[in-house]
């Protein structure tokens, strides 16, 4: 991996989730305090780190572990105004009533659904492509 690294001319590097670098974070994860090591060895390669889910100490935790004391900083806050929350019960056929509700109330709309379990949503369930 690395070889192939240093053979590609790498335009950028985009940290996603940076909030994971911070043990002040809601998903501290170890390893992506070892994604600093990408300035260490490409200092030529610009560097973005993205969250939305940042507060204060762990912006600072982000710009220390990743080394980005001289990065401009674009905080837009919390809240969003364009996101909107649907919570219903479940009718019975959970997959068939969210499709319905999908159907009816933004159709040809892009969005995200929220699963409690990722596991059980890896992959859209069969038929749903087709049905748009």
């Amino acid at each position: 991996m690395q070889m192939l690294l240093e053979q590609t001319r790498i335009a950028l590097f985009a940290i996603d989730e940076a909030h994971c670098v911070s043990q002040w974070g809601h998903d501290f994860r170890p390893e992506y305090r070892q994604l600093s090591q990408l300035h260490q060895r490409f200092p030529q390669v610009p560097r973005i780190a993205l969250t939305a889910t940042a507060d204060v100490p762990t912006r600072g935790d982000i710009i220390e572990h990743l080394q980005l004391q001289e990065a401009a900083l674009y905080n837009s806050g919390f809240d969003r105004p364009n996101i909107r929350y649907h919570i219903a019960e479940n009718q019975g056929n959970a997959k068939e009533q969210l499709l319905r509700f999908i159907r009816d109330n933004h159709d040809g709309e892009a969005g995200i659904v929220y699963c409690l379990s990722g596991a059980r949503w890896k992959r859209p369930p069969p038929g749903w492509n087709a049905r748009g």
